[in-house]
């Protein structure tokens, strides 16, 4: 179940970031607080709809690895945020600032944790559930 929890909340943020870059607000868009152009919005309506799809569709194993696929792409734009810096343009065309950058680590390092805790959780669980039977 958090798996799926975690796949439907940050697949609206990621939709969620994208519309809002695309209208353009003070929020999200290229001058927003966090900076965003047509490609990264792109970007996120993908991952944001992987996410939604997966949450509504797939068993817990397959949303687990979509979570880990979404969460590893979110660390490396995160990461390739950090190397470029003040620039502001990861890998040349995806504008984003330090804004973006925080959110990319943090949603990625919680979506690649995520299904391993909750496996986890499961299985302590199912073996609570043998020893008091």
């Amino acid at each position: 179940m958090a798996s799926k929890t975690t796949a439907w909340v940050f697949g609206v943020i990621f939709i969620l970031a994208a519309v809002l870059g695309f209208v353009g607000t003070s929020l999200v868009g290229t001058t927003g607080y966090f900076a965003a152009n047509a490609a990264l919005n792109v970007v996120n309506l993908i991952m944001g709809l992987a996410l939604i799809i997966a949450a509504m569709t797939a068993e817990v194993p397959s949303i687990g690895t979509t979570l880990r696929t979404i969460g590893a792409i979110a660390v490396v734009l995160g990461l390739l945020g950090l190397i470029v810096g003040s620039s502001g343009m990861i890998l040349g065309f995806l504008l984003a600032n330090m804004a973006d950058v925080a959110l990319y680590l943090i949603a990625g390092i919680v979506m690649l944790l995520v299904p391993g805790i909750a496996h986890e959780t499961r299985s302590e669980f199912r073996e609570h559930e043998h020893r008091t039977a």
